[in-house]
């Protein structure tokens, strides 16, 4: 995967990934993870402009699994709204991580710590 770019990503996972880069994209001198923490931390949700949320989800028949929603006007995605299996959800937060990592080198350091902090080098 390459920052803003979907080219790679299987389509069902599209939807993840574009919101994730939403997330995880620079608001001001804000950290990386500024709203990723509420999302993997103790709140295991958030949502924001530009019309997107992610919330984890204990289901007695799916499973856990973390439900993510945008805005179809703003994402341009035929789907709104699907639910990814916990797995699939940390491998696309580390690529995204890793992905912005190298489009933008300054924050390197900054990434391998919340990569480390939320234990996503171990996925």
């Amino acid at each position: 995967m390459k920052w803003a770019n979907l080219d790679g990503v299987v389509p069902e996972e599209h939807l993840l990934y574009k919101v994730l880069m939403w997330i995880v994209a620079p608001y001001s001198n804000r950290p990386v993870d500024h709203f990723l923490k509420r999302i993997l931390g103790a709140e295991k949700g958030f949502g924001g402009d530009p019309g997107w949320e992610i919330e984890y989800s204990e289901d007695a028949v799916v499973g856990h699994g973390f439900r993510v929603w945008a805005d179809k006007e703003i994402s341009c995605l035929d789907e709104e709204e699907l639910v990814y299996d916990s797995e699939t959800f940390y491998k696309a937060v580390r690529e995204t991580l890793e992905a912005y990592s190298v489009a933008h080198l300054s924050h390197r350091q900054e990434i391998a710590e919340i990569i480390r902090l939320y234990g996503l080098d171990l996925i």
